[in-house]
């Protein structure tokens, strides 16, 4: 029979790497050790450290009562479960991950307006802007004194979403939107092609945030609006004007038009409300009795309104609508 030559090679090439291999000396065993800094994040023994007990949230599976197996017919759902609201005076991470302070809390807010009056008017508003804008021929020839209206508006009402003290959409974006908003209402005091620049501009990040886009803003403050410094009176007391003589003025004027429109009226009031609070800045430079008992009013007046529409009061509704007309009357004659 035929060997080959090479059958000795072979056999010894197979053998060869068996031989190596149980001929090597032990190696030690290799351990892994964090470094001190990371490994004191850890539990020894995690069910010591923390004890016996449920799953996080009572999530745990449930066993059946009647086939004794595990079951998630009661798991509870994420539906109605709130978000953690972090508290006042805490940092979160803003659009773009900007770190920004959470605003300063004033409580007294919710008092005037409600977050679905500011939500609500915010949304219109900016809708309002959409079409405003839409002509810069038009813009620069007359509706520049619309739009300062409307960019004053949204000023004060993000200046009170910054402050308010409950959930509200688009907190923590509101102090620094607002300034950019305040900018774009002081760029209007005439009809060009800078004023148009700059309210062009202001839209575009108002509707980003309002779609609830990410945007990065170069400087966020959480201190309380100066409202003397945000906004002219004069507009305030235009949008206030044109609030009080013209849908407060329709819809309290008989049950039939009071009963037909409580959602708007309660929605105008509170906005109402609101500016009668805002009027009492002393930044605006009228600190005396007589102006802040007329701003006063105004507030009661306002608020008179609000609850005529909470408890179905026409004759409630009509006179605190008489008290706030006859303040800004009062008022105008004074001081004009």
């Amino acid at each position: 029979m035929y060997r080959s030559p090479f059958r000795p090679l072979i056999l010894l090439g197979l053998l060869l790497p068996v031989v190596c291999l149980y001929g090597q000396p032990p190696q030690p065993e290799v351990r892994r050790v964090f470094d001190q800094e990371l490994e004191s994040l850890f539990f020894d023994n995690a069910l010591e450290a923390v004890g016996e007990g449920s799953l996080p949230g009572d999530l745990a599976p449930q066993e059946s009562s009647e086939s004794g197996t595990n079951s998630i017919a009661n798991l509870p759902t994420m539906t109605g479960m709130a978000a953690s609201t972090p508290s006042p005076g805490a940092s979160m991470m803003g659009g773009g991950g900007l770190l920004i302070d959470t605003p300063a809390v004033n409580a007294e807010w919710g008092q005037y307006i409600s977050t679905v009056t500011l939500e609500d008017e915010v949304k219109k508003i900016t809708n309002d802007l959409t079409l405003l804008l839409r002509s810069k021929g038009k813009f620069k020839s007359q509706d520049y004194r619309t739009a300062q209206m409307h960019f004053t508006t949204l000023t004060t009402l993000f200046g009170i979403i910054a402050q308010y003290g409950g959930d509200v959409r688009w907190q923590y974006e509101a102090a620094p939107l607002r300034n950019i908003l305040s900018q774009a209402a002081f760029s209007c005091d005439e009809g060009s092609d800078e004023s148009y620049s700059v309210s062009e501009s202001a839209y575009q990040t108002l509707n980003e945030v309002v779609r609830g886009i990410k945007v990065v803003f170069p400087d966020v403050t959480s201190e309380e609006a100066n409202w003397g410094e945000l906004v002219y009176l004069g507009v305030l007391m235009n949008r206030m004007e044109k609030g009080g003589r013209g849908d407060l003025r329709q819809w309290t004027a008989n049950p039939t038009e009071f009963e037909s429109n409580m959602p708007a009226i309660k929605h105008e009031a509170e906005i109402m409300a609101a500016y009668g609070k805002i009027i009492q800045d002393p930044n605006f430079g009228y600190e005396d009795q007589d102006y802040r008992g007329f701003a006063e009013e105004m507030l009661a007046g306002a608020l008179g309104i609000k609850t005529a529409v909470e408890q179905e009061q026409f004759d409630l509704a009509t006179e605190s609508y008489g008290k706030f007309t006859q303040a800004c009357d009062t008022c105008h004659g004074s001081y004009r």
